[in-house]
């Protein structure tokens, strides 16, 4: 099948394929310097969803640890002369993520919570 130009019709669509506004053709170095210039914007798109996909989610969790008998929420405290800390006691853990010792934050750490006296006010 040919166009009435004489042209193949497999030349004339793959030519009007690429056809503009103002009927200029598209050449294969007219295609490469578009792509070329999406290349930033494309980058700061996968850019841009990397960071989202794949930061790290902040979970809330309470605290707990237990001295003498008393769960204490430390939740948000920071270990301390007049908070806690956790000393070293083989086989124990220091912190855990609910009121029982069910369910210890960092398993096998082999620390031992102590609730240290609140500071006295001079």
């Amino acid at each position: 099948m040919t166009s009435s130009e004489g042209t193949p019709a497999s030349e004339v669509l793959s030519t009007e394929c690429f056809m503009f506004h103002r009927g200029a053709a598209l050449t294969n170095n007219t295609i490469m310097k578009r792509l070329t210039n999406l290349l930033p914007v494309l980058a700061l798109v996968l850019g841009a969803f990397a960071a989202v996909a794949f930061s790290p989610k902040e979970i809330p969790t309470d605290e707990y640890g237990y001295d003498n008998g008393i769960w204490y929420n430390v939740a948000g405290q920071i270990p301390g002369d007049h908070t806690y800390r956790c000393d070293f006691q083989e086989d124990t853990d220091c912190l855990y993520a609910t009121a029982d010792e069910s369910t210890p934050l960092d398993p096998g750490e082999d620390r031992v919570f102590v609730k240290m006296p609140p500071a006295i006010a001079e």
